[in-house]
């Protein structure tokens, strides 16, 4: 085998554990006319959960975050999905 091919080979031996961590997309679209972010507080209030709850949502993938400036955020809608 040439270097390059090599090379490739081992790129991809690495992207592909990476890959296996992605989430699919929420079904559906997130409704018009609702804050698209909210504090991990509101998302807190809206699961009925401790704050330390959203953030292991967050670490394990259930909500992903959105930094605003220097605060956290999360997406309204996918609290909804999880309330649902």
């Amino acid at each position: 085998m040439t270097l390059d091919l090599i090379n490739a080979i081992n790129a991809l031996n690495q992207l592909f554990p990476m890959l296996s961590q992605i989430q699919p997309p929420a079904q559906g679209a997130p409704p018009a006319g609702r804050p698209e972010f909210i504090s991990k507080r509101d998302a807190a209030t809206m699961l009925g959960v401790s704050i330390r709850t959203v953030e292991r949502y967050i670490e394990e993938g259930k909500l992903q975050k959105r930094h605003v400036g220097k605060r956290v955020r999360v997406s309204r809608w996918e609290v909804e999905l999880l309330v649902k």
